[in-house]
């Protein structure tokens, strides 16, 4: 699945359009033709290669940001609708909000570095990937601990590529108020595919050793992980409010904190370049189905549960990030392969 920046609606408030990868376009239209009531939509591998898209950096040039300079001054700039690009022959998701599907789900259980299929994966890898490739090494997930400097790193390769540029710090609200980093040049993509209502970056490093050891002081008071049944629950109810208190949550955690940091830091990693950005809160509108808002009978969502092999009936509730919201229940396309087939 590609998520896209769509368009620009006001101010500092974004429309995330999500749409169906057109590697499956020939599939898809020919299924349609053999039946125009019914539009068959069938996820390919890279509907659940999300994660591994955002190690690799991989992600639709059109909605991408373009490279940017490693200058620490520099402020950070959201795409605009120009960078949609061609949509020709996707089916766009946000359209079909609200839609009644037979949903079919399969474990994903594709390598992220080989690519090949298992029966058993160890944190999203095949046994001898997570034991060779860089990007399977406990450092890609905890920064903080980076042992290049004891000459162990698995590939200097990628240690250039990945580690050794610009690094962000950022605050967002998803299913609550949590701080992440990211590569400086994929901090938009990052902020959508973890289902993002609000963001805001707090600083800018020069490698990501030091933008993890950064996270790792802010993680004394946020968490560093989404809640996905909490994610589902606050993209068909109203979570509105705590996320539109992000620029003053970062204002006080700046002025409370700035020194605090610069003497953690210092105790630490004292060679280590950092700067606080400009605070600029961006929003986030993910498609949903708009009547559910304030009801009282919004159903509760749980992790959709299916027998294997099964298609059952939902209606399409929402999106957001890895999250699609049914009214049986959520799922991550992160960890299933989806079939969906939209019914009349």
């Amino acid at each position: 699945m590609k998520i896209r920046l769509t368009k620009l609606l006001s101010g500092t408030t974004y429309q995330v359009g999500y749409f169906i990868d057109a590697e499956y376009q020939a599939t898809v239209k020919q299924t349609t033709q053999q039946n125009a009531a019914t539009g068959r939509i069938k996820a390919d591998d890279q509907s659940s290669d999300m994660t591994k898209q955002s190690q690799d950096g991989v992600f639709d040039p059109e909605g991408s940001l373009s490279t940017q300079s490693l200058d620490l001054s520099l402020d950070f700039l959201l795409p605009g609708a120009s960078l949609l690009g061609d949509t020709q022959g996707l089916i766009n998701l946000s359209d079909h909000v609200g839609g009644h599907f037979s949903v079919r789900l399969k474990e994903a259980l594709t390598c992220y570095e080989c690519r090949q299929t298992f029966k058993k994966l160890y944190r999203g890898f095949c046994y001898p990937c997570l034991v060779s490739a860089a990007s399977a090494d406990a450092c890609w997930m905890n920064p903080e601990h980076c042992h290049h400097a004891q000459g162990t790193c698995r590939s200097e390769e990628w240690a250039d590529a990945r580690c050794f540029t610009g690094h962000c710090v950022y605050l967002a609200y998803t299913s609550d108020f949590k701080v992440g980093i990211t590569s400086t040049n994929r901090l938009a993509q990052r902020w959508i595919e973890q289902g993002a209502h609000s963001a805001i970056k707090l600083c800018q490093t020069n490698s990501r050793r030091t933008a993890g050891l950064i996270e790792k002081y802010f993680k004394q008071f946020f968490k560093d992980r989404t809640n996905n049944a909490k994610l589902a629950n606050h993209l068909i109810g109203d979570s509105q409010i705590e996320s539109s208190q992000i620029l003053h949550v970062a204002q006080t955690l700046k002025a409370d904190h700035e020194q605090k940091l610069a003497d953690w830091l210092a105790g630490r990693a004292p060679a280590m370049r950092y700067q606080w950005s400009p605070l600029k809160a961006y929003f986030f509108d993910h498609p949903k189905v708009p009547e559910l808002n304030g009801e009282a009978d919004q159903p509760n969502l749980t992790l959709w549960k299916q027998p294997r092999d099964s298609a059952q009936p939902g209606q399409l509730l929402g999106v957001q990030g890895k999250v699609m919201a049914f009214d049986q229940g959520y799922v991550s396309i992160g960890s299933y392969e989806l079939e969906l087939l939209l019914l009349s």
